[in-house]
Parts: C-alpha cells; structure tokens; sequence
C-alpha cells in the first residue's frame, strides 16, 4: 500500500484516501496515525465529501467523536456544493451523534 501511495500522481486524491479508509476501517490499529494521514493528504490534495466522510468515520472509530461530528458537518456541505447524494451519510452522522453507532 505504501508503495501504491508513493507512486500515485500529485493530483490523485483517491489513492490515498482508498488506503487510508481502509486501514482505519480494518482496525489495524499499528496503522492508524498512517492512514489518518492518507486521509489528510488526500483532503490537502482535493477536499471532497469522500475524503471527509472518510475522515470523519475514522475520527469516530478512534473515539475522537466531537471532531468527527464537525468534520461530517463539513463533509455534508462539501457534498451538497458538490451535488453529491449525502443522505446515507447525513443519516449515519445522526446515528453517530446519537450513540446508535
């Protein structure tokens, strides 16, 4: 995966959002500093609704909730200036600040 990261383009936002979702979703908890660093170069790369409802999931996962809910606040208005369907996402949000998740 580090290899994969090293070689992606300057402007490929994806790569690194991809690994770094999937090492904090996979808790591989070795790697979560890691990949949180994915996210963020991908957001610094190009912030998008997939970058930070990915941001905001892995902030959930590691406890970190009240950053998490702000960086889902973002990652919903991201994607409404995006014209991207958030609605899953505006739903796990309210679960999350819920305590349903």
């Amino acid at each position: 995966m580090r290899k994969t990261i090293s070689e992606a383009k300057p402007d490929d936002w994806r790569t690194p959002v991809q690994a770094g979702n999937w090492v904090t979703s996979n808790s591989i908890t070795t790697d979560d500093a890691e990949g949180m660093a994915w996210i963020e170069q991908s957001i610094k790369i190009k912030s998008t609704f997939q970058n930070l409802s990915a941001k905001a999931n892995a902030l959930y996962r590691l406890g970190k909730k009240e950053e998490a809910f702000a960086v889902g606040e973002q990652a919903i208005q991201q994607g409404k200036t995006d014209k991207v369907n958030t609605a899953a996402f505006e739903k796990r949000l309210a679960d999350m600040k819920a305590g349903k998740i």
